[in-house]
């Protein structure tokens, strides 16, 4: 690990508009704790926060400027709430955790999914590194309006570019030095039978409608978030 003193961070480093999204009016990205006020008027304009991390690390981590800015919060923590099925817990590979890390992020992606028909855009969504808390939510969003699996695959492999910078920056989080055992962001790389276990999870219900129906979600749902999104 570097010495802190030493290290010099500022920005977003795996930052991108979701696919299939009009105009960017949604973007996804990683931590934003770094980000100063002048990149957030260049770079990041947002209204809206929509935030995946567990409350333990935006506590500690916090999110930059974006709070005096007037950015608005939603705080989201991926997968809380989450209920495992008995076909879960026999899921010991890495592409088979990956699907039941999917399968425990439907109810974020649905209350993601309302937030963003009624909050002030453009918004950004993240976690830490932005590969895949916010990786399997941007593809669910890509999917819901109707950007093709191909692409959409491409969008989440694309983070694989920002890997290096993504786990430099891990180590200089402070909830990573409270952490007893962190395993970095590199500790298993992006591949397409990750994004193929995503695709698995969501095809297998029936496509987007069928997981969100799975979930809950309200029966106009897609057509609100493809009428304002796409």
């Amino acid at each position: 690990m570097s010495d802190p003193a030493e290290v010099t961070i500022t920005g977003l480093c795996n930052l991108r508009p979701v696919s299939g999204v009009r105009d960017g009016l949604v973007l996804r990205g990683d931590v934003p704790c770094w980000l100063t006020a002048e990149e957030f008027a260049q770079v990041c304009p947002v209204a809206t926060q929509i935030d995946l991390r567990r409350a333990e690390e935006a506590d500690v981590d916090g999110s930059g400027p974006l709070a005096e800015l007037g950015v608005a919060r939603h705080h989201l923590p991926y997968g809380e709430g989450a209920k495992l099925t008995a076909d879960d817990v026999v899921e010991d590979d890495l592409v088979g955790q990956y699907r039941i890390f999917a399968r425990m992020g439907l109810g974020t992606v649905i209350a993601g999914f309302e937030l963003l028909t009624r909050v002030e855009l453009p918004a950004l969504i993240h976690c830490t590194a932005g590969k895949d808390r916010t990786g399997v939510f941007a593809f669910a969003l890509s999917r819901a309006l109707e950007v093709p699996v191909e692409d959409a695959v491409a969008d989440f492999m694309a983070s694989a570019t920002a890997i290096e910078e993504v786990e430099r920056r891990f180590w200089q989080l402070p909830s990573t030095a409270l952490r007893k055992n962190p395993v970095p962001p590199g500790a298993y790389s992006l591949s397409p039978s990750l994004a193929a276990a995503i695709v698995d999870v969501i095809e297998s219900a029936g496509g987007v409608e069928g997981w969100l129906q799975e979930g809950g979600a309200a029966p106009d749902l897609l057509e609100r978030l493809r009428s304002r999104l796409g």
